[in-house]
Order: C-alpha cells, then structure tokens, then sequence
C-alpha cells in the first residue's frame, strides 16, 4: 500500500508525543461502521478521530493532503489531541 509509509510515520510521532495515553489504529472495521456506516476502508482515505466523541480532528477528504505533508499540521492536530487529554484527566 502506497499509503503505509505516511501511516506509519504519523503513528510514530503519535506514540513520540503521546505514548499509551493516545491509541492509533488503522481500518478498524467496527468504528468504521460506527463513524461511517462502512465496514470497509476508502481506498485513501485518512481521517483522525477523538472516539469518544466522534470528533473528526483532521481529514484528507476534500483536500487530499495527508497530515505527515506539513510538520506544523502533526504539531496543530497534536495540541488538539492535548488539550483533549488534559480535559480527561
């Protein structure tokens, strides 16, 4: 898949920043159906999902930029993610 290298490089930085306190996972079939009523993945497609809100907190739709493109856009999302964290605990 032509699209792993960019997966792998933001899962990365995920666990760099966060470590256990934020899980990645890829085509999890049961919250795709959840969020998008599919069971399969989208050929491309890359969405960043808070899921115990259901907030999408990035997507590639539309722009069909991938968040790894622009470290400012991993560091934008990241404080996002932070601030999510800091109201849970």
């Amino acid at each position: 898949c032509k699209f792993l290298p960019q997966y792998l490089k933001f899962r990365k930085a995920v666990a760099d920043r966060f470590g256990e306190r934020v899980l990645c996972f890829g085509n999890h079939e049961d919250t795709l159906q959840q969020l998008c009523r599919q069971p399969k993945a989208r050929l491309g497609a890359f969405e960043v999902v808070d899921v115990k809100s259901n907030k999408v907190l990035y997507t590639k739709l539309g722009s069909g930029l991938h968040i790894t493109e622009r470290q400012e856009w991993m560091d934008q999302l990241f404080d996002e993610i932070d601030e999510l964290c800091e109201k849970e605990s």
